[in-house]
């Protein structure tokens, strides 16, 4: 099918480090999350070379659970989980982003191997079986996670699902053809424009903004047409 390109519109998040964030907070719907996750933003560096955490439950004192990062031991985007709250495991990516590039990033973990995507393809995979650690205190951060490690990036439409979605699902929803909705537990679309509150369209999980501003330099959306 042709595919083609579209300004999304609205507007998305400016992180520049520091104590820049959005904290969601604590939440059974979230937390409780242990068989199967999939986490999916869109992300434009704005530096690389030092690593970075999106999004994630995950600190030190309070307990592991899922992380999204960047050259955190790897020299891509990579997804993180624990099994205990004190273990991890890891799928590396194996693409170098650029700065200055929107990138479709998703973690799938589905109670058998961690996947990384990017732009709707496979770039990492680890085997790894068990639940997930369900019991973590840990606020749920956008822009940071527990321990810090705040991002220096653009970011667009976070989603969190509780379950895994398959590669053709990813790959859809690069495109534009939406999973079903049925696992969607949160969504932050950051289209609010002004204000300290990232509403999430699907839940309840709204989140608080610190230091991070709004800005219109929204991703480009690809799109397929049927032929």
């Amino acid at each position: 099918m042709p595919r083609f390109l579209v300004r999304d519109f609205g507007t998305c998040l400016n992180f520049s480090g520091g104590t820049n964030s959005v904290n969601c907070g604590v939440h059974s719907n979230i937390t409780t999350i242990a068989s199967a996750i999939s986490v999916s933003s869109w992300i434009k560096l704005k530096s690389t070379g030092s690593r970075m955490d999106f999004l994630g439950q995950w600190s030190t004192p309070l307990g592991y659970h899922f992380n999204m990062s960047y050259f955190q031991g790897g020299v891509g985007f990579s997804a993180w989980i624990s099994t205990t709250g004190s273990n991890f495991f890891v799928a590396e990516g194996t693409t170098v982003p650029q700065k200055g590039i929107w990138y479709h990033v998703v973690h799938v973990y589905d109670g058998s191997n961690i996947f990384i995507y990017l732009n709707g393809i496979q770039d990492g995979i680890a085997a790894q079986t068990g639940s997930m650690y369900s019991s973590s205190t840990d606020n749920f951060y956008i822009g940071k996670d527990g321990d810090g490690n705040n991002v220096n990036a653009l970011m667009d439409d976070v989603r969190l699902y509780n379950a895994a979605l398959t590669a053709t699902q990813v790959s859809n929803l690069y495109y534009g053809i939406e999973p079903p909705t049925t696992n969607l537990v949160s969504r932050w679309n950051f289209d609010e424009g002004s204000g300290t509150t990232a509403n999430d369209s699907v839940g309840s999980n709204n989140g608080t903004i610190t230091g991070a501003t709004y800005s219109t330099d929204v991703f480009m959306k690809p799109r397929t047409v049927a032929s």
